[in-house]
């Protein structure tokens, strides 16, 4: 599944702009975010699907600030059968889903904002505090 960005040059644009502690905090806490989320994954996915969480890893984001989490390859190519459920081929039996990334994703998601702002409000309150005192 791929993610178009719009107007993507214009958010690298307003990146760009912002001052760098800001974009050093945010990126970082982007990181720290990416990572959680991994090690929730990795304790959520079921012993018998090891090799899955193996495949886990980090990888840029779209804009200069992101990072990305994928899943699966070569090695494990199900990560949608075993998130959606599917058909079994030989029995067509229904093989019910096992959610492990979104059921993650809501777990997580309310924490990871709150990184991203507090990350937001202690560079603006750096760069205040560094402009008042200039």
């Amino acid at each position: 599944m791929t993610v178009t960005i719009k107007n993507l040059a214009r958010l690298e644009a307003k990146i760009a702009k912002l001052p760098g502690l800001l974009r050093t905090n945010v990126k970082d806490a982007f990181e720290q975010n990416a990572l959680e989320f991994m090690s929730q994954i990795a304790r959520i996915v079921p012993v018998e699907h090891g090799a899955l969480v193996g495949t886990l890893e980090k990888i840029p984001g779209k804009t200069s600030l992101g990072v990305g989490v994928a899943i699966g390859g070569p090695a494990a190519p199900y990560p949608a059968h075993l998130e959606f459920g599917h058909i079994d081929a030989r029995s067509g039996a229904h093989v019910h889903a096992v959610p492990f990334w979104f059921s993650s994703l809501r777990v997580l998601k309310n924490r990871f904002q709150g990184r991203i702002s507090r990350a937001t409000s202690k560079a603006i309150k750096a760069l205040i505090a560094g402009v008042s005192s200039a």
